[in-house]
């Protein structure tokens, strides 16, 4: 019995979790912090301008997927997992911002 449930959950979870996250793409960090002692002012400006729209991806990012989890049925049996799967990638995200 629990292993059907759980195949169960699990296919809901996939075929939902696939239609979720279908429109919140992770951004790309595409910048190296250089040294503070060995930057120029310009490299150092240049990345400052990198970091803030990363961090604004990263603001769109988590809009994206808390709007993606108001989607969901709280209904739906596999909602708690959802929900933390969802919360797990949110985090993450704060995490990468913290740097």
């Amino acid at each position: 019995v629990r292993i059907r449930k759980s195949i169960t959950i699990s296919a809901i979870f996939i075929l939902t979790a696939s239609n979720i996250s279908a429109e919140c793409n992770y951004p790309m960090k595409n910048f190296i912090v250089p040294a503070g002692s060995k930057a120029t002012e310009t490299e150092m400006l240049e990345v400052m301008g990198k970091v803030k729209t990363y961090q604004a991806d990263l603001g769109s990012y988590r809009t994206c997927l808390e709007n993606e989890l108001k989607q969901v049925s709280t209904d739906l049996e596999a909602y708690a997992d959802i929900e933390e799967m969802m919360t797990a990638k949110f985090n993450a995200s704060v995490e990468d911002e913290e740097m």
